[in-house]
């Protein structure tokens, strides 16, 4: 069951999921259990955050005019 809810918290955060609602949703008591226990990073999370963040980053570097 514990995967069930992990994959489903999951993806409530990658679709937006505001993790207060999620904390309700799941009926904790405290927000640091549905974040530190049920709600993960993915991979694919990590790519588009970096595809994101890497013209940002590198948009004033000397090497880049």
């Amino acid at each position: 069951m514990h995967g069930l809810r992990a994959t489903f918290a999951t993806r409530m955060i990658e679709a937006g999921v505001e993790p207060k609602t999620l904390q309700e949703i799941l009926g904790h008591s405290k927000i640091a259990i549905t974040m530190d226990l049920y709600a993960h990073v993915t991979d694919d999370t990590k790519i588009f955050l970096t595809s994101i963040l890497t013209p940002i980053l590198t948009a004033n570097c000397p090497e880049n005019p």
